[in-house]
């Protein structure tokens, strides 16, 4: 197979130092485009459809810049500085005659967007300028639009655009180096908008147009290209959304982001996100010289569960940056383990040191503890239980954690009003259950802790429905 080595890999080589080093002190008073394509034509570096690679040489010769390979011309100023993408004059016309589900939608489909249909163009950055939380409609690298159409009006619309850098959870899901990596990030496309509009009130809609969306995005990304695709990602932002459309399409929760941005820099204040993974292809990794994942080994729903070692097996697995921090979780598990309906002081026996155990775990400030890696080993556990099953149900529901007497807590949500009005503080609890069809169940998937937020007093029932098929993936 045709390697795909990065270009800022193949620059950095010695030769190819040496080669620009040469032609920037030969050519004083070209500009940086100008040596990006003679480097393109001398290199051979062009996409799968024979262009030169210039905006990529360009990128990876500025990165080099800033890593002290050389001292490039000083870039030409580019008009005026502001960018104007192209609109409508007015809002896109909500959909009309919307049914409940979607299979009783007329004329689902999804239609890419060309750069040279103006119109559609138009119609895409309208969407998401003015629905879509970020309202920008830019996207980064080698980009992909669809428009959600149908006979009652445009739904929402989809963006794609080139993947994360360095992404902790994604690369090690995949199990890449670093070379692998810089020689196959480019077969890693990022979903960076997901919009299905607020009036679309339909059930099941948001996840049926992920699954249109997968069986035809390589294809045409690669006719755009000549480049295919191999993995889909996208983000989620885990306080306000629950990734549900994306579990029911089959992406992949693999873990966290680091609220670092793109380029993974320290200094980029971002949110935490769930990060899902989506394989258009089944043998990505061995494409990509990686070792394939060993097959999940089943474990029967009883197993463990009538023994001392139980703790151990659900949670000693945990990655919390420290083998002693996970010997703390399990025995706080164990101990739990005997006394469930009690308080921690209780289970432990009134014992003062494993009690300041506890306590150092939980108020641990460091980034490898938190809800999702001390779940990770029982959720584990929990799909080597579901590998079992021919069929397996999944049970969401969300509870409430009252705190209002607990006057020293901060940073809590609204979780309820009595009848004369008095608001309640506390957490919301969304959780993610397997069962058997006997009912058994086989573990907890996940949980998602969040504060909610007041609604404004104009909001009723309907727009809380809508809310949720607001999906938006930012």
């Amino acid at each position: 197979m045709k390697s795909t080595t990065s270009i800022k890999g193949r620059l950095s080589t010695p030769e190819n130092v040496t080669l620009v080093t040469n032609w920037l002190s030969g050519n004083k008073g070209k500009t940086r485009t100008r040596l990006a394509r003679d480097l393109c034509e001398r290199l051979g570096l062009r996409d799968g459809k024979g262009a030169l690679r210039i905006a990529g040489t360009l990128k990876a010769l500025r990165d080099l810049e800033s890593e002290g390979y050389w001292k490039l011309p000083t870039a030409l100023p580019h008009g005026s500085g502001k960018w104007n993408p192209r609109r409508l004059s007015e809002p896109v016309a909500a959909p009309q005659g919307m049914p409940e589900r979607v299979e009783q939608i007329k004329g689902l489909t999804l239609i890419e967007v060309d750069a040279g249909n103006d119109k559609h163009l138009r119609i895409w950055n309208e969407l998401m300028l003015t629905e879509h939380p970020l309202h920008d409609c830019r996207l980064v690298g080698r980009q992909l639009r669809y428009l959600i159409g149908s006979t009652h009006g445009w739904l929402g619309g989809i963006g794609f655009g080139s993947s994360a850098l360095y992404l902790e959870s994604r690369d090690g899901w995949i199990g890449w180096d670093e070379s692998r990596r810089a020689e196959h990030h480019e077969r890693v496309i990022n979903m960076t908008r997901f919009l299905i509009r607020l009036s679309v009130r339909c059930e099941n809609v948001a996840s049926h147009v992920l699954g249109l969306c997968s069986r035809r995005v390589a294809k045409d990304f690669h006719r755009r290209y000549g480049l295919e695709p191999w993995l889909l990602e996208t983000f989620v932002d885990q306080e306000q959304y629950a990734g549900t459309c994306f579990q029911a399409a089959n992406w992949v929760c693999v873990g966290q982001t680091k609220g670092r941005g793109r380029n993974g820099g320290k200094k980029e204040g971002k949110s935490i996100k769930d990060v899902y993974l989506y394989p258009l292809v089944g043998s990505f990794r061995s494409r990509m010289g990686v070792k394939e994942l060993k097959p999940i080994e089943p474990l029967a729903v009883q197993s463990g569960l009538e023994t001392e070692e139980w703790a151990e097996q659900e949670f000693g697995g945990c990655e919390l940056g420290h083998l002693q921090r996970t010997s703390q979780l399990v025995t706080v598990a164990t101990n739990k383990g005997r006394q469930p309906s009690g308080s921690y002081a209780r289970a432990c026996g009134g014992n003062r040191h494993a009690y300041k155990g506890y306590s150092r775990l939980i108020n641990n400030k460091h980034e490898e503890v938190n809800t999702h890696t001390m779940m990770g080993g029982h959720r584990q556990q929990t799909i080597r239980r579901m590998a079992n099953e021919k069929t397996v149900l999944i049970v969401q529901d969300t509870m409430e954690m009252n705190f209002s007497t607990r006057l020293q807590c901060k940073k809590l949500g609204l979780v309820g009003k009595n009848q004369t009005g008095v608001e309640s503080k506390g957490l919301k609890m969304h959780s993610r259950l397997a069962l058997n069809l006997q009912g058994l169940p086989l573990g907890v998937l996940g949980t998602q802790v969040y504060a909610a937020e007041p609604k404004p007093q104009s909001e009723g029932k309907a727009d809380k429905g809508a809310a949720l098929l607001h999906l938006i993936i930012s």
